[in-house]
């Protein structure tokens, strides 16, 4: 500071109205960023003391009988407003000290976050950001402590559940604190359990798994999660497919619980029911693996175990495919849904078994428009099964890049030629509520899947022509234009997909079919494009839920300084999505930059979606 400023002090506190004012002097903030800190503590020093004051020149109030606009003192705001409008707008500078306890938004904009809860005052001064904090051990105490009170039940039945609840073993009492409907729904289904009764993981109880029905409830509640892929609407009026999902699947349970268990085999109703209750065990399995994205103690257990009743429920599947089984379309297209659920989970490397299950099943049933028109035949409204046909079709298109395999379901996008999935209605709606971008991008995705199959061995005669397709889809793509982010009609989230889908594919196709390296200027200026994007992604949409394809392709693009930023990406990631897909991505990520830092050959492209390390890139 100057001899002019040297009298003057950085900051003023300043108290009116019963809030805490503080100016700060930002002229010099590389030199008074601690200033700010101090600052920042008194004035937190001063509204405690502010608050503690006003509480009890309330209390005199009331003893004398004083109205609050009698009152000698400004009122005490309550404890909501409180927390919605924050106390402290201080500007901690960019230089100050930041912390892994701020928020995702002010980490990723490398600034200092005040870690006001539930918003801080950076994100609330812009309305357009999402404020979300990382996850903390506290949070998830509170979390289990909450959903652990007993709920008062309006029922004659919760003496009988407190009584019955005490004979309960430990790791089912955990799942119930985890899930607190389970034992009114189990109540409403079996009626009040006797006073002695068999515990629920005895495995006596059952020859295959114990507390079956509490496994099916289980698997409804991940299912219907929001922050799992495909599971509810995005928004009023999108879809209604997460609802029919459920309830055929509890139709499927109530038959089988009427005694249709019996007829499995030799009856098609109670076969398909039997298969979409046992894809509902396996899902429910995968719910008791993990605690967020952490394993329990009974992870390898319940991995096995989710497995074993994947596979039964794909039998029917397998059957239909082998022509020896019934094929009703809608179920099996739901059953293919609910394994790739399961696998983007569990985060199981076997996913592409669905995948090859997958393809088999189409092949057998002819290419897509057939199949609609099949489906048109017998059903009046087919919308639903569109959808489900729709949001495979996308599936197989990254399932077969990350394979190097030609799509079968989506052909890369040819002029004069209309597509199956452009003449469904409700394929655009699809994929922007459940991918957050647009047909265009998928077909290009298409197109490079396409294209990385059909490579041809440098010496081949072929090679050349192949050379300049991929060239020709690079100039498409760096030649692209879209709308701005805040002109288009397109929701901002969708626009943001389809940009990060755009540079991600050119750092592909620079990658594997150019085999440039990671510093090559091109790669460099899509690698620098793809954070930027990720950053805003999760700033104004609060949602990193399939992005897996980018921050894969970037991972070993990165240098030291953004690697920080990457990781606060991934951190956020697992807190918006859940999915324990993201540790195996993390792992992938490690790996790159373990060989950076030791000097290693780069980790090549191919490497990444290899078979030592398969990685379902939605």
């Amino acid at each position: 500071m100057d001899a002019s400023s040297g009298s003057k002090p950085p900051y003023k506190i300043e108290l009116a109205g019963g809030t805490v004012h503080v100016h700060l002097d930002c002229s010099n903030c590389g030199t008074t960023a601690w200033d700010h800190q101090q600052v920042a503590w008194l004035a937190d020093r001063i509204a405690h003391h502010l608050q503690r004051t006003n509480q009890q020149s309330t209390r005199l109030n009331s003893h004398l009988g004083l109205t609050p606009d009698e009152s000698f003192s400004p009122p005490l705001q309550s404890i909501t407003a409180a927390d919605a409008t924050p106390t402290l707008p201080i500007n901690l500078g960019k230089k100050g000290p930041r912390t892994r306890t701020g928020c995702f938004t002010c980490r990723m904009k490398r600034v200092k976050c005040d870690e006001t809860k539930p918003i801080c005052n950076r994100c609330r001064r812009n309305p357009e950001r999402n404020c979300v904090y990382p996850r903390t051990n506290t949070d998830t105490k509170r979390e289990r402590e909450l959903m652990a009170r007993p709920k008062a039940l309006a029922t004659g039945q919760s003496q009988a559940f407190s009584s019955s609840a005490a004979h309960r073993p430990s790791a089912s009492r955990a799942r119930q604190n985890r899930n607190p409907g389970s034992s009114l729904l189990r109540a409403a289904w079996n009626g009040p359990p006797p006073q002695e009764t068999r515990q629920l993981d005895d495995p006596a109880s059952s020859p295959i798994l114990p507390d079956q029905f509490g496994l099916f409830l289980d698997g409804i509640s991940y299912v219907s999660s929001p922050g799992l892929l495909n599971a509810h609407p995005t928004k009023p009026g999108a879809r209604a497919r997460g609802d029919r999902v459920l309830a055929k699947l509890w139709e499927a349970q109530m038959f089988i619980s009427a005694g249709g268990a019996a007829e499995v085999g030799t009856n098609v109703q109670a076969t398909l029911a039997a298969a979409l209750v046992n894809i509902t065990w396996s899902l429910g399995a995968v719910s008791r693996a993990f605690e967020g994205t952490h394993p329990t103690e009974a992870h390898d257990i319940m991995i096995e175990r989710s497995r074993r009743f994947a596979d039964d429920a794909a039998q029917v599947i397998h059957a239909f495919n082998r022509g020896e089984g019934p094929n009703e379309p809608e179920t099996m297209l739901i059953i293919l849904e609910l394994l790739l659920l399961r696998d983007c989970g569990s985060g199981d490397p076997l996913w592409a078994k669905t995948h090859a299950l997958l393809r088999a099943y189409t092949h057998r049933c002819g290419e897509p428009r057939k199949m609609l028109a099949d489906n048109r035949l017998v059903v009046s409204s087919s919308s639903l099964y569109e959808q489900h046909l729709v949001y495979l079709a996308l599936y197989d298109a990254f399932a077969s890049l990350s394979l190097g395999m030609a799509p079968s379901l989506v052909e890369p996008q040819r002029p004069g030629k209309k597509q199956w999935i452009e003449e469904v209605a409700s394929a655009q709606q699809v994929i922007q509520s459940d991918f957050g971008m647009s047909l265009h991008s998928l077909f290009a995705v298409a197109r490079l899947a396409q294209l990385l199959a059909e490579r041809p061995n440098p010496a081949s005669p072929h090679n050349h022509a192949h050379q300049l397709a991929c060239l020709a889809m690079y100039e498409e793509l760096e030649t692209t234009t879209l709308a701005t982010i805040y002109s288009s009609p397109a929701p901002i989230r969708v626009q943001f997909g389809d940009l990060l889908i755009r540079h991600s594919l050119i750092c592909h196709l620079q990658r594997v079919a150019f085999e440039r390296r990671a510093n090559d200027p091109i790669v460099q200026r899509s690698a620098a494009a793809i954070m930027e994007l990720l950053a805003e992604v999760a700033v104004h949409t609060g949602s990193m839920v399939n992005l897996n394809y980018p921050m894969l392709v970037v991972s070993g693009l990165v240098d030291k300084e953004d690697q920080e930023r990457l990781q606060i990406l991934m951190d956020f990631a697992k807190v918006s999505s859940g999915l324990v897909e993201l540790d195996r991505l993390e792992s992938i990520v490690y790996e790159a930059w373990r060989r950076q830092d030791a000097g290693e050959e780069e980790l090549r492209m191919t490497d990444i979606w290899s078979q030592r390390a398969i990685m379902l890139i939605l």
